[in-house]
């Protein structure tokens, strides 16, 4: 058996556009379950031309809620990435470093980040869930380019703007990160520069 497995995201997703976070899962779950067997991983981005945090937290972020960022890092190498992507990339890298650092008691900041970003919840649990006035809540960057950039007709947008209505109405305590504002004004002015 080799000891690293070579991967194409572009081959997994089957587009040069890696926007979305169900796209993301696909890679996560190729490249989880050898990692787990303590192999390495060799990932090319050969042929991808755009890339969002959203897809890099579903495909590389969320490792770090699984593995100890020192077997992340020795196990994982990523390759054929576009120099923009290597910030981003950067970036997903050091939030979720710091993310899942944060405790999951209550008394420290949930991890609502990841629930609302889809991760942990269906939308549909997201829908119903019930904030309160003693929750800590740090939104993903994910999150609030749904709510804050789209068009409000998908069903993200629509669940995560309504759960954000009802995190105010029950005046949670929302936390804001530097990194999560840099990755929503990259991430829009990208979005304006191409369009």
């Amino acid at each position: 058996m080799p000891d690293k497995f070579s991967f194409q995201v572009y081959g997994i997703v089957g587009s040069s556009l890696c926007v979305a976070t169900e796209d993301g899962q696909k890679v996560f779950d190729q490249i989880e379950p050898v990692l787990r067997h303590g192999r390495g991983v060799e990932l090319s981005f050969l042929n991808v031309d755009i890339m969002t945090t959203a897809f890099l937290n579903a495909a590389i972020g969320q490792l770090y809620g699984q593995f100890d960022e020192k077997i992340v890092e020795s196990l994982l190498t990523v390759q054929d990435l576009l120099p923009e992507d290597e910030s981003l990339l950067a970036l997903v890298k050091e939030s979720s470093k710091r993310y899942f650092k944060i405790p999951t008691d209550t008394t420290g900041i949930s991890r609502m980040r990841w629930v609302l970003s889809g991760v942990t919840l269906s939308i549909e649990a997201v829908k119903e869930f019930s904030f309160k006035s003693t929750d800590k809540i740090l939104i993903d960057a994910n999150v609030w380019i749904y709510i804050f950039f789209s068009d409000g007709l998908k069903l993200e947008e629509q669940a995560y703007s309504a759960a954000l209505k009802r995190i105010l109405a029950a005046q949670s305590t929302v936390y804001i990160d530097a990194l999560i504002v840099s990755e929503v004004v990259n991430a829009h002015a990208r979005y304006r520069f191409n369009n």
